[in-house]
């Protein structure tokens, strides 16, 4: 409730006594608080109001503008702490103030506007505008006017080229409560120049300098501002030094732009960003200030480690061990600008006290590699019941039961799982056995790893069809082989199966024969999970108006037609990984992995999409990807656009007609396919919850080969 007073000049601090600043963020979340949660972890804000010598929680305090108590109690009383708020307020000053910035303008007045909330009257001749021009010595003060409601005004003549201006304004009413804007001027105050602009735009961007061919094209983005104005921002590159491209760059509250063009491995891309402000006469800035950035187009490497670790004594182990079992593996200490080069990402956080707290920025950044269809791997012993939970870490479905203590080991595999007869020892030492976390799968999430004495699981993985996790409270470096026990790399081996990642797939060249025969539906009518893929049991919202099909194409629910596409010509072509499929975690098939199977590599027919959510402008691709470790088999390849579970169109005809490719996939059989590749139209209305659907069936007896895959997106 204290939150309604936030722009009535009322600030709200809570003190968490004793606690830490993860248990205070924490806290925050739990009860959805949007008001500072801060740590008293010694107890000294919370003494200073509370001298004793009994000491009790809640203890509530109200002070006024001048920083004297008007209220304090032990416990919580509604009425009276209202009652406290409400006689505060009646002394308080709301003040709202947008500083001038520089002009080039000196023919017209300078006007200096703001609006004032009191409900004690001005002392007379208040509220003042203070400035001078040289920015020390004394201020000359001018009355500000009332011009309407709350609403004030003073002005300046017009100042020649080359003036600069301090000012600050100064609010005092008839109760004593005084403030200034800036907060204590005028050792602060804001200044802003009048004359010609000679100042370029200033940009920040963190260079990408790797990016994997399968997630191409890249999107570039900077924040660039401007004393007095950007005027316009353009992406400039070439590939492979060839001729040079310009893109305007779009302000979505930072810059950016999306590459044109094809690339493949081993390209290399020259880029730089250009600005140019508002000026009479514009001046440009360029990022790098000199030359251009180099963007090197590589093959998605398997794995990343990002090692946030203080310790860092989990992360090198992984490092190691993932290159000794023949995969390709980066390793850093520090949250990267993208991870649109790899297969899957390990983030090491720590035990406590040597421990990073992830931070819901940092969790919104990981998460969208889960979104675009990577696997990721999360160990903290913290991280899971005590640290404050992220978006990320919601995509681990796992519920942090205790926050534990140090007393990890040993450490067993689950049976039925991919962790089956794996058995370890694990380090005592505080670095790695310390608040230990106790953890429980939620829904069908699965228990891959036991505590030995006492008894709890540390580690839990989950598959949610379009991404795949692994969460563990130990960390990887703290396990030890036990006699005549296998290796802790045995425990990577399995993560790296369950994420579908293999190393060392040789490249083999597919052959598409064209069917002599006219192909035949599947002897059974595909339906259900088990055969074709059906969209998800849940059925959503109806749309205001039922979308109408056409040939080929759909209709969205307002009215406006799915821009049309030519589908572009499968072109198989195969790479050394099998990218992991893109789409919306929020729609999980049920038939996902749990602890009774074990799961492993089969063959799968994937979605890959550049992203989910679309806009007028943006690229859109969609790719297939289809992987047969087998024998050799003909299927018929699926791919369906299901619009609101309402109406399906056929790949490749794109009719509401059952239609299919029929492809003869030889053993080891890995190529990824291109079904769209064009901008997304202007005036196409919007739509939400798109869905396009994927499997491979047997033309002999309509069943399901490997597994289907499914991908949400939609488009304003």
């Amino acid at each position: 409730m204290f939150e309604t007073y936030r722009d009535q000049g009322f600030m709200v601090l809570s003190f968490g006594v004793g606690q830490s600043v993860s248990g205070c963020l924490s806290w925050a979340q739990q009860f959805g608080l949007t008001h500072p949660v801060l740590a008293d972890t010694n107890r000294t804000v919370y003494y200073a109001f509370s001298p004793g010598p009994t000491h009790y929680v809640p203890h509530n305090a109200v002070l006024d503008c001048d920083f004297v108590v008007l209220y304090t109690a032990v416990g919580y009383y509604e009425a009276q702490v209202m009652a406290a708020i409400t006689s505060g307020l009646e002394d308080t000053i709301g003040a709202v103030h947008t500083p001038l910035t520089d002009t080039e303008n000196t023919a017209d007045p300078l006007i200096f506007d703001a609006s004032f909330d009191t409900t004690s009257p001005f002392v007379s001749g208040y509220p003042v505008l203070a400035y001078n021009m040289d920015g020390s010595g004394s201020y000359t003060e001018i009355a500000m006017s009332p011009t309407r409601w709350t609403a004030y005004s003073a002005q300046l003549p017009a100042q020649p080229d080359g003036t600069d201006i301090y000012y600050y304004i100064d609010l005092r009413n008839q109760v004593g409560c005084d403030r200034t804007l800036p907060a204590k001027a005028p050792d602060n105050r804001y200044s802003f120049h009048v004359g010609a602009d000679l100042i370029p735009p200033m940009i920040t961007h963190d260079p990408l300098t790797e990016y994997a061919e399968t997630y191409w094209p890249a999107t570039i983005q900077a924040e660039i501002t401007d004393n007095i104005g950007v005027d316009s921002a353009t992406l400039e590159f070439r590939i492979n030094g060839g001729a040079f491209s310009q893109i305007p760059m779009t302000e979505r509250g930072i810059y950016e732009a999306t590459f044109t063009g094809e690339v493949v491995t081993g390209d290399v891309v020259e880029y730089r960003i250009i600005a140019t402000d508002l000026a009479q006469n514009p001046n440009t800035a360029y990022h790098p200030d000199e030359g251009y950035h180099t963007l090197n187009v590589i093959d998605a490497l398997d794995a990343y480690i990002i090692d946030l670790d203080p310790a860092h004594n989990s992360g090198p182990v992984i490092r190691d061990d993932l290159q000794n079992l023949g995969f390709t593996v980066s390793y850093t200490t520090e949250l990267p600008s993208t991870l649109l080069a790899y297969n899957s990402i390990f983030v090491c956080l720590g035990v406590y006290s040597q421990n990073h707290v992830l931070n819901q920025t940092e969790g919104d950044f990981l998460k969208t590699f889960l979104d675009s269809g990577g696997s990721a791997y999360m160990e903290g012993g913290d991280t899971w019941a005590w640290d404050t939970q992220t978006s990320f870490h919601g995509y681990f479905s796992i519920n942090g039961t205790s926050d534990g203590s140090g007393d990890a080991g040993p450490v067993n595999g689950i049976d039925g799982t991919f962790t089956r007869d794996l058995h370890y020892n694990y380090q005592t030492d505080s670095s790695f056995n310390s608040y230990i976390d106790h953890l429980s799968p939620i829904g069908d999430a699965f228990s891959i790893l036991q505590n030995g004495n006492p008894v709890y699981y540390n580690g839990i993985a989950y598959d949610g069809r379009t991404y795949k996790t692994v969460g563990t409270s130990i960390k990887y470096g703290g396990l030890y082989q036990q006699p005549s026990g296998a290796s802790p790399s045995a425990l990577l081996e399995g993560i790296m199966e369950f994420f579908e990642i293999i190393p060392d797939i040789p490249t083999q060249t597919p052959t598409i024969p064209v069917p002599t025969d006219t192909p035949q539906p599947p002897t059974a009518t595909p339906g259900g999970p088990t055969e074709t893929p059906q969209p998800p049991t849940s059925t959503p919202s109806e749309p205001t108006e039922t979308p109408l099909p056409s040939t080929p194409t759909p209709v969205s629910p307002t009215n406006t037609a799915i821009p049309s596409w030519t589908p572009t010509e499968p072109t198989e072509t195969p790479t050394p990984h099998p990218p992991t499929a893109t789409a919306s975690p929020t729609a999980v098939p049920t038939d996902v992995a749990t602890a009774t199977e074990t799961p492993y590599p089969d063959p799968y027919i994937k979605i890959n999409m550049n992203q989910t959510d679309f806009t007028a402008g943006d690229p859109f691709q969609l790719n297939v990807t289809v992987y047969n470790p087998l024998g050799a088999v003909q299927i018929n390849e699926f791919i369906v656009l299901d619009i609101f579970s309402l109406s399906y169109f056929f790949w490749p005809s794109w009719t509401e007609t059952a239609d299919w490719n029929t492809v003869n996939l030889s053993e080891g059989y890995f190529a990824t396919s291109t079904i769209f590749d064009f901008t997304w139209p202007e005036n196409v209305g919007a739509a939400d919850n798109l869905r396009f659907w994927t499997a491979m069936i047997k033309p002999d007896t309509g069943a399901l080969y490997g597994s289907y895959d499914m991908v949400e997106w939609q488009y304003h």
